[in-house]
């Protein structure tokens, strides 16, 4: 398909590249359009990294892909194994400059979600809500802590106001 469009000059299919050289070597940097049609793992590690260097990824509607990618505005989702669809997302980004550029700048404003700092702010504030709804329960005073014990309790119990 790559060599019969207009774009062949434009494509250079790698075989497999070192995970060091890819990172390090500026390979991301140098590209548009990140493929992939893996199927087996829950968070390529390799779509994040193309991201932060403003690729526009194509991939597959598979495990952990599309929660990754916003299909049409940071990227196109595919059905697995349908790789005409797939040379069509690039045809259809290739095509058009502005689609291109609006892609991007999505991809680079989506990956920031993915920085540990804003994970972890995302985690602690999960966690206050859960233990907010946890403490706020008709039972808070009777749970469990393992270095205090009220009397005639079969379970330690956790002090509350260590919250």
């Amino acid at each position: 398909m790559a060599s019969t469009s207009k774009f062949n000059n434009r494509v250079i299919f790698t075989g497999s590249i070192e995970h060091d050289v890819l990172v390090k070597g500026g390979i991301y940097s140098a590209c548009e359009i990140f493929a992939t049609a893996s199927e087996t793992e829950n968070q390529p590690m390799t779509i994040l990294e193309s991201q932060v260097n403003g690729c526009i990824c194509v991939g597959t509607n598979a495990r952990g892909v599309p929660g990754m990618v916003t299909n049409g505005k940071s990227g196109i989702i595919v059905d697995k194994g349908d790789f005409q669809a797939m040379g069509d997302a690039f045809n259809s980004i290739l095509n058009n400059p502005e689609k291109m550029e609006s892609m991007k700048m999505k991809t680079l404003k989506e990956v920031e979600l993915h920085y540990l700092a804003n994970v972890v702010e995302q985690w602690e504030n999960e966690y206050r809500a859960l233990l907010s709804g946890f403490m706020g329960r008709k039972f808070r005073d009777r749970l469990f802590f393992p270095f205090k014990k009220q009397e005639n309790s079969p379970q330690p119990l956790l002090n509350k106001e260590r919250f």
